[in-house]
């Protein structure tokens, strides 16, 4: 026999496999409220940090400098898709680098270096 939980004042009465099927769809949207949580939060700190970001370049021009610099064509956010293309190029470099020193030949070469250095 199936339980019977009370909602309001009617009684109502399922089965055992619709109990466990409800059961499993509220777990699984509490996970997925958990993960939707978790990706607000990264969402947040990525805008705070841009917003942190756009208010130090403030901080670095004066606003002479800003006049100057907006009036010959570019912009902060110019400046900031820069800074993030280089960011993006320098950690694309530190990966490669980290899997050539990884790799077999990578490991033989810092060999040779390590006996020419030696000699």
């Amino acid at each position: 026999m199936g339980n019977t939980p009370v909602i309001g004042r009617e009684m109502i009465t399922i089965s055992k496999k619709e109990y466990e099927e409800l059961k499993e769809l509220t777990e699984r949207l509490i996970e997925d409220k958990k993960e939707m949580e978790k990706e607000f939060k990264e969402i947040l700190s990525r805008v705070v940090d841009e917003v942190e970001t756009r208010e130090q370049i403030g901080e670095l021009l004066s606003k002479k400098e800003f006049e100057s610099f907006k009036e010959s064509g570019f912009s902060p956010e110019k400046l900031i898709n820069t800074i993030d293309e280089q960011e993006q190029t320098i950690n694309d470099l530190k990966k490669k680098i980290n899997k050539l020193e990884n790799s077999k030949l990578g490991k033989l070469q810092k060999r040779l270096w390590g006996l020419r250095n030696k000699k």
